[in-house]
């Protein structure tokens, strides 16, 4: 009786460890199928400005323009281009961790047209940056 016991702990025994391989065989996949998961996201929707307002006229030869925008979830900077031109020829940047700041603009005829338009940077985000804002207008004119 001791020996049909003993064989059956030992058949017991097998039993289980065939159990746990098998698990463990299906549980398994193929390490070049592993994916971990992606700490980047999408970019969200560029802020919006609330300064300056659409065609707004600052008054002088060099000024300080107000610029203002609602903030970006997660956004750890803003990026303001302006030039005199829609197609950004000028490259001018300011780069702001927060809303609102002040860039300095000069004005080179009577009236010089800006355009501006910003967005959010996050190293968190895919490309970096969402898209850039809808572009706004204002006007640098002389005083009086």
């Amino acid at each position: 009786m001791r020996e049909s016991c003993s064989l059956k702990n030992h058949r017991y025994a097998a039993c289980i460890i065939i159990v746990l391989i098998s698990i463990s065989i299906l549980a398994c996949r193929d390490p070049q199928d592993f994916q971990p998961d992606d700490p980047y996201t999408e970019a969200p929707a560029p802020p919006d400005f609330i300064y300056p307002l659409p065609d707004t006229t600052v008054n002088g030869t060099v000024v300080s323009v107000y610029f203002s925008w609602n903030a970006v979830a997660r956004a750890e900077s803003y990026e303001i281009q302006y030039d005199t031109s829609l197609t950004w020829p000028s490259d001018w940047r300011q780069t702001a961790t927060a809303s609102p700041c002040y860039i300095s603009v000069r004005r080179y005829a009577y009236t010089t047209v800006y355009y501006c338009r910003i967005r959010a940077l996050s190293a968190s985000w895919l490309e970096g940056h969402t898209e850039w804002s809808q572009t706004r207008k204002f006007f640098v004119k002389p005083e009086g």
